[in-house]
């Protein structure tokens, strides 16, 4: 229904713009390749909620949250075209918290504390709009992958096919404007969670918003400041009881990119 409802804007703003989509029969791959390679740093916060799970495990019903000022990554770009080609990796680990990890002391005891954290998406998108309002439009599909390792407990890792659209809207001289959605109905859940049969995984979703600020234009590329906000959502679900366990990832990002 999201992405059902995301083509019902798409459709929306061809008409406003007073413009028809042409159809498309034969892709366009034979264009120059451009490509775009950023290096990003990115504080970020997790929050856990998962009170029935915590509680069947001895632990008081609350949400959980942590903060890292400590991670890095990178976002990577080929376009071919209407074909375009995209990776994105970002890991760290977050602060740690006095007697967090204590498993016996309810007060203090945060799973979150010391959590290392990678993600990462490789997606190909074929180019299904170009407004003048919104810019280009790609549907995406793709793998997501989500791992987790807290000091508490063995390593997690979520992964699935991944279903979307990403955007970019771009204006004269290079300042642009970038967004992203991506979608997993069915996700996998693997380690020690599944091992030890306490969850199975539901779905993830994926949200990117960002801006491309250009800083220097030679013959050789181009250098921008780039910045955003990334936003990531898991939900699994507990084997005795059927209840959520809902973890969400996001802060905002900095960073610089080359264009060629």
């Amino acid at each position: 229904m999201l992405l059902v409802g995301l083509a019902g804007i798409m459709a929306s703003s061809m008409a406003l713009a007073g413009e028809a989509a042409e159809p498309k029969v034969v892709p366009d791959v034979q264009a120059e390749p451009q490509y775009r390679l950023a290096v990003i740093y990115s504080p970020h916060k997790t929050e856990l909620h998962a009170p029935n799970y915590l509680q069947s495990q001895g632990f008081l019903p609350k949400d959980h949250s942590s903060s890292g000022a400590n991670y890095y990554g990178f976002m990577g770009e080929v376009n071919f075209g209407d074909i375009n080609l995209s990776l994105d990796y970002l890991a760290g680990t977050a602060d740690s918290y006095p007697g967090a990890t204590d498993t016996t002391n309810n007060n203090s005891f945060n799973p979150l504390s010391d959590q290392q954290t990678e993600t990462l998406t490789l997606l190909i998108g074929y180019n299904v709009l170009n407004s003048p309002i919104f810019g280009r439009w790609d549907a995406t599909v793709g793998y997501c992958r989500i791992w987790e390792q807290k000091a508490v407990t063995p390593a997690n890792w979520y992964d699935g096919l991944e279903f979307g659209v990403k955007g970019r809207r771009t204006w004269k001289g290079g300042f642009a404007l970038v967004y992203k959605l991506g979608y997993v109905p069915f996700a996998s859940l693997h380690g020690f969670m599944k091992d030890y049969n306490h969850m199975s995984g539901d779905n993830i979703l994926n949200a990117k918003f960002g801006v491309e600020i250009p800083v220097v234009n030679g013959a050789y590329g181009s250098l921008s400041a780039i910045g955003g906000y990334l936003w990531s959502r898991t939900e699994n679900r507990a084997l005795f009881d059927g209840s959520g366990a809902i973890a969400t990832f996001s802060g905002f990002y900095l960073g610089g990119m080359y264009s060629f």
